[in-house]
């Protein structure tokens, strides 16, 4: 009896259980599903997985319970919340990378950008459930970081390369041809060439782009060669949501081939906060020395003590000084004004004492100096990248006095049109405003020549090179002023090419270059193909230069900071026929002298500090003959290095966007 009552027990028991799990299946479990689904997190997946065409691979499958529903997904995206550690890694871009598909969500779009540029931060399941989207938090240094590499800006050709449509170029480039027509022999020899868009700074169709999303959140565009940045404009957005932004990656045909980089990410942040990077370690900030004046008034809480009150010109966000006076006191000030855009070095401001009614002085003189101070907020970035280390020197610009005799003799040049040839001093700031100012500012010359010496030799980048386009640093005003004779070196030399002993094999194909890039300057566009073909410019003429390395860089400095030579150079290439038998001497020794024969038979000697262009390698003696092809190559790549300058890609707008975002922002 008692075996039938333990068999009916046993029999109840799974009768029971079996009802608990038909109970579980049947009606609990669907109660379970049905919760989650309804979950925020589990809507923001669907949203992802449902209405975009691809996810990068960053969402698992998880397990199909129905044909539209899925349970235990796991995300798996970049860990970017924190800053990146980029020290001594070379971004590169992978030309084999696969992008996903624009209908992606920016985040997925993102991080597959950021593996194709070959970076491998840690995963990990970072994505934000917000509003039923799901948002990638990230550093804001990651954007920067990728937006140097990216050359991330306001481009007319929104970073893209032309694409064929309907037989004509979809984006917008220099077309071909516009350049030459009826009237292009009488240009040459007028001054319509100095007029290229260049130098005026101004660009036709430059317009930011905009889009406002679902929520009426407006941003704009900063466009790069991979992709294009959407950041928020800070009228339209809410101080208490967080910050937000979008990506979208550009076409596989749009992006096209990218040339790796000669230069690392380092030398890259360098040239995007204003400085010029060298190979020795040396780093030269274009950025202008501002004056710090100082006006005394009387000080109610000391008796008899003039207190100090500092005015600053420079805009950085903190800089701060002290001075032992007279007195016997420290005064230290502390002056906070708006960020420059893209300034990460600030100069040695010099700290004068002005009375507020005396006019500023109308000469004054800079040399380069390690005294000098970093921004902050780009300190973290700098340090990330590797741009700084123990090796590294910084200079900027710092005011001197000069003797009565040399302010004298400065104040005499300031009325001529050139500098006399052997002076100590160069003109800075633009050529073609410098006698209309009431202040004249000079470098020393051989501060100068290594400035330019610099630029000759920083190599360049098929997609250009993203610089800090302060309009007022006389530094770069000075580097940018031989860009103004590009376009009539390059329109003589090409018309006259074969009286330059250039190897008959490749005359056509030079030939077609220079005119095609001439095109180009006269139709001024900031796009990729303008470039291009600068880049492939520069390496024609490096073919085509004297192999002695000191007649380069000598015919190179004194192109890039001496106007009078330009101009004598403007001349002969009108007679490039009749003077292509003709030499120039170099005068070795320290310094050396550059002797140019010019009107009547007269001789001008322009001085070169060659001791202090080569300083690891003695500089030799005697006296150099430089055949005149070789001199006029080797103008055209000085001019053009300025050009290259003077054109190059305007880091402000990524920079702006930067000094304005949160640490952390949420792209969506």
């Amino acid at each position: 009896m008692a075996n039938g009552w333990d068999k009916a027990s046993a029999i109840g028991t799974w009768v029971a259980a079996f009802l608990a799990v038909v109970a579980l299946v049947g009606v609990v479990g669907p109660i379970l599903i049905w919760r989650a689904t309804k979950t925020e997190r589990h809507q923001a997946l669907d949203a992802v997985d449902a209405g975009e065409a691809q996810n990068g691979e960053y969402i698992t499958k998880g397990l199909r319970v129905t044909p539209s529903i899925r349970l235990f997904r796991k995300v798996q995206v970049p860990r970017l919340q924190r800053a990146p550690s980029l020290e001594g890694q070379k971004l590169e871009w992978n030309n084999q990378a696969v992008m996903v598909s624009q209908n992606s969500a920016g985040w997925v779009q993102f991080c597959k950008a950021l593996q194709a540029c070959k970076v491998s931060p840690l995963m990990g399941d970072t994505l934000v459930v917000r509003n039923g989207k799901m948002w990638l938090p990230i550093h804001k240094n990651w954007l920067l970081t990728l937006g140097i590499f990216g050359r991330f800006g306001s481009r007319p050709d929104e970073g893209k390369l032309p694409m064929p449509s309907k037989g004509k170029l979809k984006a917008a480039q220099a077309l071909p041809g516009r350049g030459f027509g009826m009237n292009r022999k009488f240009s040459l020899y007028g001054r319509q060439f100095l007029n290229a868009n260049w130098m005026s700074g101004r660009e036709p169709s430059n317009k930011v782009r905009h889009i406002v999303d679902v929520d009426d959140y407006r941003f704009s565009a900063i466009n790069g060669t991979f992709g294009c940045f959407w950041v928020l404009d800070h009228l339209s957005s809410n101080p208490t949501e967080p910050e937000r932004m979008y990506y979208t990656g550009h076409k596989e045909e749009e992006i096209g081939t990218i040339d790796v980089d000669r230069l690392g990410i380092g030398a890259l942040f360098w040239l995007s906060v204003g400085c010029l990077p060298s190979s020795w370690g040396a780093v030269y900030c274009l950025e202008n020395g501002d004056e710090v004046a100082v006006e005394e008034e009387p000080d109610s809480s000391r008796s008899g003590v003039m207190s100090r009150r500092a005015s600053i010109t420079t805009l950085s966000p903190g800089v701060h000084f002290g001075r032992d006076d007279e007195s016997g006191y420290d005064d230290e000030v502390s002056v906070h004004l708006p960020r420059r855009a893209s300034q990460f070095v600030v100069p040695s401001g010099r700290k004068t004492y002005l009375d507020n009614r005396r006019q500023p002085d109308t000469i004054r003189v800079f040399r380069f100096n390690e005294i000098n101070e970093r921004v902050a907020d780009l300190a973290g970035v700098a340090d990330s990248l590797g741009a700084e280390n123990s090796q590294t020197v910084v200079y900027s610009l710092d005011e001197v006095d000069v003797t009565d005799n040399d302010r004298s003799r400065l104040e005499e040049t300031t009325g001529s049109t050139y500098m006399p040839a052997g002076s100590d001093w160069v003109r800075l700031g633009k050529q073609s405003t410098t006698l209309k100012l009431q202040q004249f500012t000079f470098l020393e010359r051989t501060a100068a020549q290594i400035l330019a010496q610099v630029l000759l030799d920083l190599p360049l980048a098929a997609e250009g090179y993203l610089i800090n386009a302060n309009k007022t640093s006389l530094c770069k005003g000075m580097l940018g002023n031989a860009a103004q004779s590009l376009p009539h070196l390059l329109g003589r030399v090409s018309n006259d090419l074969p009286s330059l002993n250039v190897p008959q094999a490749s005359q056509n194909d030079i030939l077609a270059k220079f005119e095609g890039f001439l095109d180009k300057c006269l139709n001024f566009r900031s796009s990729r193909a303008y470039f291009r073909d600068l880049h492939e410019m520069d390496t024609i003429l490096a073919s085509l230069l004297a192999t002695d390395e000191r007649v380069n860089a000598a015919i190179g400095v004194v192109t890039l900071t001496n106007n009078e030579f330009r101009d004598i150079m403007s001349q002969t290439v009108r007679l490039i026929p009749e003077s292509k038998d003709a030499t120039i001497e170099l005068t070795l020794g320290t310094p050396a002298t550059l002797n140019v024969p010019t009107v009547m038979g007269a001789v001008q000697r322009f001085v070169v500090d060659l001791g202090a262009l080569f300083p690891s390698t003695p500089v030799g003696a005697g006296t150099v003959s430089i055949k005149y092809a070789h001199v006029v190559f080797a103008v055209l790549k000085a001019c053009l290095r300025s050009a290259m300058i003077e054109t190059s890609l305007d880091s402000s707008p990524l920079f702006t966007a930067f000094l304005q975002m949160n640490d952390v922002v949420y792209m969506g």
